[in-house]
């Protein structure tokens, strides 16, 4: 049986070790988590692997400090300009009235 997934969504530099001690605390529940870290070299680009990932999981844990992430190299054409954690934050929220 497959356990249901949860997003996790953090500013890699600021948050990576958070966000690994949050991921052993939600295997220990019952979930899968999934995050940025898992994001394999070679399978494109990130945006459309983080929209797929989103579609998969079950709901999304976003830790939240003080650093800005990373910006995709071209602006969304549905988001405009943020971070990939901005955008997985958005891309959840949107898709949940979907």
């Amino acid at each position: 049986m497959n356990r249901p997934r949860l997003f996790l969504s953090a500013v890699s530099e600021e948050l990576r070790t958070a966000r690994k001690d949050v991921a052993a605390t939600v295997r220990t529940l019952g979930f899968d988590p999934v995050s940025q870290d898992d994001f394999p070299t070679g399978q494109g680009e990130l945006g459309q692997w983080l929209r797929r990932q989103l579609d998969s999981c079950e709901g999304v844990i976003q830790l939240v400090g003080r650093g800005y992430g990373a910006e995709p190299p071209t602006v969304d054409p549905a988001y405009g300009r943020l971070s990939y954690t901005q955008f997985e934050l958005l891309y959840a929220h949107i898709d949940s009235y979907r």
